[in-house]
């Protein structure tokens, strides 16, 4: 289905539409970003980009069944925006407070398994200071990976979030590993945030099994080399650990 870019802006734009939301075509818009406002309360920004599919960030206000239904249809195969925190039917799953991962994650999958920091105590750090750790539930990750596999996503990357997951205990990082194996067999890598006492609290034995159920690189917030930053900024590491974590 062709759409102009004129009659899909209007169907957006008029708050009496009653027409089924139009299949998202490839092809439909010309200019590289615009804003689509229905009744004030969705925000939809499509990205057109010269490849396979569109990409496209849907949000909504919550306890707004109408708008949901109205943006459930999405071409099969589209690509959300790698930032997209909330999408309706899309690569993502709600995520509570703000993304934060490295410029190298961008296009990776990422599946959130905590809430927030559970150090939580850097002075200069503000990401997670509103939020309490928790730890989400494992039924809640696997439904996170059945809903991206029916909407046939293959990811060959897979961030785990939180701010420091690799914090986690090893046994239910393993599961979680399993997990994302079990539903992404063809999964290269999967990596997290980690601080230097997550790294020096796992024994050789655990960082080994680790790696061989696909971890690959952990971030570090190592920040200085001189002991009396470290310290000044609350940092749970001193410098001997910034060697011993490297």
């Amino acid at each position: 289905m062709r759409l102009s870019s004129k009659k899909f802006l209007d169907y957006f734009t008029n708050p009496h539409s009653t027409e089924e939301m139009p299949v998202i075509d490839r092809h439909v818009m010309k200019k590289k970003k615009f804003y689509l406002y229905k009744k004030g309360v969705v925000l939809c920004l499509i990205t057109i980009i010269q490849r396979k599919c569109d990409k496209i960030v849907m949000k909504k206000q919550e306890n707004d069944e109408q708008m949901e239904k109205k943006f459930a249809i999405v071409k099969n195969g589209a690509k959300m925006e790698e930032k997209a925190k909330d999408t309706m039917g899309g690569g993502r799953m709600q995520y509570e407070g703000q993304i934060c991962r490295a410029p190298m994650e961008r296009g990776a999958y990422m599946l959130p398994v905590a809430v927030g920091c559970s150090y939580n105590a850097c002075k200069f750090c503000t990401l997670f200071k509103h939020l309490q750790y928790r730890e989400l539930p494992i039924a809640q990750i696997e439904e996170e990976l059945q809903r991206v596999k029916g909407l046939n996503g293959r990811p060959r990357r897979v961030f785990l979030g939180d701010g420091n997951a690799f914090g986690m205990k090893t046994e239910r990082l393993l599961k979680i590993l399993k997990l994302v194996r079990e539903y992404f067999p063809d999964v290269a890598e999967v990596n997290m945030d980690a601080t230097v006492t997550n790294i020096q609290e796992k024994s050789d034995v655990e960082l080994k099994k680790l790696w061989e159920a696909g971890v690959r690189h952990l971030y570090l917030g190592i920040e200085s080399g001189l002991p009396d930053v470290l310290e000044w900024m609350h940092k749970d590491h001193n410098t001997g650990g910034s060697i011993y974590s490297d």
